[in-house]
Formats: C-alpha cells, sequence, structure tokens
C-alpha cells in the first residue's frame, strides 16, 4: 500500500491508496485534506501507512450515530423478539442520541463524554 502528499490550494493532503475493491477489484484512493506545512502532511501519511499496515485503518466518513443506530436497527429488528427490540430502541434513542447524535461516527471514542 502507497501514499503520497500533494499541494491542494493553499493547504497539503494526504493520499493514500486502501485495498482495492473486493467485489470490482477497481483501485480505492483516500484523501485526508488540511494540512498547513507539509511536514505536517508527510507525519499524518505515515501515521496512516502505519495503520493501514496494522489492520486498524477505517475510512473517513460523515456517517452520524443516529443514521448508524437506524441500519443497525434494521439489521437486529428480526433476530430479537419484539419486546428487546423496542427495548433497545428506547434506550438507543433516549440515552444515546440525545446526548451524543449530532456527533460524526468517526470522532467518537470509548471516552467520548455523554
Amino acid at each position: 500500500m502507497r501514499g503520497h502528499v500533494r499541494k491542494r490550494g493553499g493547504l497539503w493532503a494526504v493520499v493514500v491508496d486502501t485495498p482495492r475493491d473486493p467485489l470490482t477489484g477497481k483501485r480505492k484512493q483516500k484523501w485526508h485534506s488540511g494540512f498547513r506545512t507539509r511536514r505536517d502532511a508527510e507525519k499524518a501519511l505515515a501515521e496512516v501507512l502505519t495503520r493501514l499496515d496494522q489492520g486498524m485503518y477505517v475510512e473517513p466518513t460523515k456517517q452520524t450515530l443516529a443514521i448508524f443506530f437506524e441500519e443497525w436497527f434494521g439489521a437486529i429488528e428480526s433476530t430479537i423478539r419484539p419486546s428487546t427490540f423496542a427495548t433497545y430502541k428506547t434506550i438507543v434513542r433516549k440515552q444515546l442520541l440525545s446526548r451524543l447524535c449530532p456527533l460524526p461516527l468517526q470522532v467518537l471514542t470509548a471516552s467520548s463524554q455523554a
């Protein structure tokens, strides 16, 4: 897996080749933008490549917690009892989404404050 830095306007960006799409075999690239200096971009490139090598790379996404849970509800509804599903939905909406809803899923960590 490879990557490079590139100047984009007044800022620097990191371009990383991620694993090929398993269905189509097409090449995939991910951009990480907004670095003020080339040195900052090169540091970020090294970090991203390290995460890729370790299998810990997570592609950037703008998906919110609310969208994630809506997809999750659809996936689990047929696998659990209706009463359990209703309980999960209530807990998630009242306890999690009311506090964390506007946050993108990408920025959440185990230490995120509710």
